[in-house]
Order: C-alpha cells, then structure tokens, then sequence
C-alpha cells in the first residue's frame, strides 16, 4: 500500500496517512459512549485551524477528565505554530511534532500522538471511545446544506451511540449525525484518524 501526505485544508488535497492520539493512564477504565469533550471557542473563521483546535479539545478533554493532571495550555497559534499549520492546512507527520514539545512530553497522563497508515472502520472510532482516547478524523464537510462547496475538515468524535455519532466540529459546534451519514463522509476522506 502506498501511503499519501494527509492536509486538512479547504483545498481539496488527497490524503492517506494516519495518526493516532494516545492518552496512557494507570487505572483501568470501563467502556462508554458519548465523552465530555469541551469545545474549542471561539469557533473556527479561518479554512485551515481545525486540526490545532482539535487538538487543543484533546488537551481540554485531558485537564477536566483527569484529577491531578499536567496538560499543555497552549493556545490555537502555538499549536499551529507546532504543528506547522499553514493557510493549505496541517500535515498529520507535522503533528507528531507535538511529541517533541517539553510540555507535551511530560504530560500526566502522557498524551502521545502517533503515526499509523491503516483504513479504519466504525469498530475503531467505538474502541477509541471506550479507552476514552476521543479520535480526532477528517471528513468533508461543507459550508451549505446542498454540499456544493465541499472541503476536508477535522473533527473530534466524542461517540458512538443509538446509530449515531457524535463529534465537536471546529466550525459548526457540537453535532451528531446518522451514522451511515457520517461514516459516508469520513469514507469519502480514506477513513482517516488521528
């Protein structure tokens, strides 16, 4: 399989690789279904920050979750300073830059993004959820109800449930769809899942 450079950008670019965030703690957790992922405010204006956004819901995610925890609290420029984010959108290899930031590196609980190239499924989303590790995945997306100006775009799931999925989108709020609806979208972008 041949693996393909990933943007997030209002552009229309292809992509194919695949990343994975990874929060490791100690104590066991049960399985669940919908996480509380805070949004990231104000909500996206530009055509190219969702991907800093949506790690900084991560981060957000991690500090209300976890008691006594070390969270970066870097703002979106920083992150999309990290990252190398630019008006065409945020390689997902720029976001393992992350990994080498002091602050990130000594997150508790650690906080690791890693890099995978595989297709993923629904099964995959539900397992991130329930090691309540909310994948951040692109998916096109569009301005008006008509889809006529699609664009890919990152999003938070935050779960999977009743035969829907619920996800923080950057620009649009906190949002569910049919699941045959949003798997559509996200097939449409190769599945892919940071």
């Amino acid at each position: 399989m041949t693996c393909r450079k990933i943007l997030c950008c209002s552009n229309g670019v292809s992509k194919f690789e695949i990343l994975h965030s990874r929060i490791m703690v100690s104590q066991g957790v049960t399985a669940i279904t919908l996480l509380s992922v805070p949004m990231c405010m104000p909500l996206q204006e530009d055509g190219f920050s969702c991907v800093p956004r949506c790690v900084k819901m991560i981060f957000m995610f991690v500090q209300n979750t976890y008691q006594n925890c070390i969270v970066p609290d870097f703002d979106i420029e920083k992150i999309g300073k990290i990252v190398k984010t630019m008006a065409e959108g945020t390689l997902p290899e720029d976001v393992l830059e992350l990994n080498k930031v002091r602050e990130v590196s000594r997150a508790v609980p650690s906080i690791e993004f890693e890099h995978k190239p595989k297709l993923h499924a629904l099964v995959d989303l539900i397992t991130e959820i329930d090691d309540r590790q909310p994948p951040i995945v692109w998916i096109w997306s569009s301005h008006d109800k008509n889809q006529r100006r699609k664009f890919h775009h990152a999003v938070v799931v935050t779960g999977v449930e009743n035969g829907r999925i619920y996800y923080n989108d950057p620009i649009f709020g906190k949002k569910d769809e049919e699941k045959n609806d949003f798997l559509a979208k996200w097939h449409d972008e190769d599945t892919v899942l940071v």
